[in-house]
């Protein structure tokens, strides 16, 4: 027991050492190395203790890289987030942080960057494939709908 202790912490230590690890990857990654629950039960709450695993400041980066790198909306975070072990509780707090005008700015942004490619379509393909565009990145609806709203307007204005 003691001989698997320092051989998981070892490990433990080396995949921090490589990147940051919500605490269900961790315990994943334990467990797939083959450590007993015994162990990772005692890995764990020391890594967490030396502040080597810390949940919320993994989501927050998390959305941080998401949102910067792949422009995602909220839904597509919570999804990433959850796929990655955060705790929902914790996933749904974070995401009430961002105000719905900065996530719509995001949409819009994005939408903006999209236009051109789709130049030599008409006006209803461009909007079935943008909102399509914005829902798969994690939009809701309303900012989707919005975000169309504003850069398709209705014909005859």
């Amino acid at each position: 027991m003691p001989d698997e202790l320092a051989k998981a912490r070892q490990y433990a230590l080396k995949l921090l050492s490589y990147r940051s690890y919500s605490i269900g990857e961790f315990r994943q990654r334990l467990q797939r190395k083959g450590f007993s629950p015994d162990t990772i039960g005692r890995i764990i709450p020391a890594m967490v203790e030396y502040g080597y695993l810390n949940d919320e400041a993994y989501a927050r980066s998390l959305i941080e890289l998401l949102i910067d790198r792949r422009s995602y909306g909220s839904r597509r975070l919570l999804q990433e987030m959850l796929s990655r072990g955060i705790d929902a509780g914790l996933a749904l707090k974070l995401l009430s942080e961002i105000s719905a005008d900065q996530e719509f700015e995001r949409a819009l942004s994005l939408a903006k960057k999209k236009m051109p490619s789709m130049s030599r379509l008409d006006r209803s393909k461009v909007y079935r494939r943008m909102a399509s565009f914005l829902l798969r990145k994690g939009y809701p609806t309303d900012v989707s709908r919005r975000v169309l709203e504003e850069i398709l307007p209705p014909r005859g204005w």
